[in-house]
């Protein structure tokens, strides 16, 4: 699965195995916190953008 989104997304992935063996030995309240802050902060965005009507700023 590395290969194939390093394929796709054109970059090189290290040492996948150990960030994932790395993240499995966390022992705190949460194994995947990255991912956990970026769904939270989607949600929020969301949230606010139905709040404003539904529509979102163009970058």
């Amino acid at each position: 699965m590395a290969d194939a989104l390093s394929e796709i997304f054109g970059v090189e992935i290290k040492n996948c195995y150990n960030v994932y063996m790395n993240m499995k030995r966390r022992k705190d309240d949460s194994r995947t916190y990255f991912l956990d802050e970026l769904r939270e902060k989607l949600n929020r965005r969301m949230v606010d953008s139905d709040l404003k009507g539904g529509k979102f700023k163009k970058r």
